[in-house]
């Protein structure tokens, strides 16, 4: 009877730990420089899974008034290539907080480079009364928002 009670015992722990709901991973970053700002989330889904999906807001907060120019986006992820950028995105309009640029991208290995201090660095480049500008945001973690 025993032996029963006992196996009935460790098939209720085993149904109980196959029920266990995993949630998602979520993580934020954020970056700054004297004219962007940037907001990143990182979205980790449950065991198998291990393709981060990458959610980018990036807002101009400088003085040029000619927005309706082309800005070049340069991703710099240190992991890949610490020097030349490993994906680069552009977009006709200076973002602003009304308009932001956002950039939907995927990584596999986004929190382990963190992990051990390499960063995701965007070189923005955008031009100024004419001039070629450019800035770079290195994206730091912040607390969950």
């Amino acid at each position: 009877m025993g032996k029963i009670i006992g196996f009935f015992f460790v098939v209720f722990l085993l149904a109980a730990c196959g029920n266990e709901t995993v949630e998602n991973e979520l993580n934020f970053f954020a970056a700054a420089s004297e004219n962007w700002r940037g907001e990143m989330s990182v979205l980790l889904p449950p065991p198998p899974e291990d393709n981060f999906q990458i959610e980018i807001t990036y807002v101009y907060t400088g003085d040029e008034n000619n927005s309706a120019q082309t800005v070049q986006y340069n991703h710099i992820l240190e992991w890949h290539d610490s020097t030349h950028p490993s994906i680069s995105s552009e977009s006709d309009v200076l973002p602003g907080a009304e308009n932001p640029k956002q950039i939907t991208l995927f990584d596999t290995h986004f929190l382990g480079a963190y992990e051990i201090g390499q960063k995701w660095i965007t070189e923005v480049v955008w031009f100024e009364d004419g001039e070629e500008m450019k800035e770079k945001l290195v994206f730091e973690e912040v607390e969950d928002q």
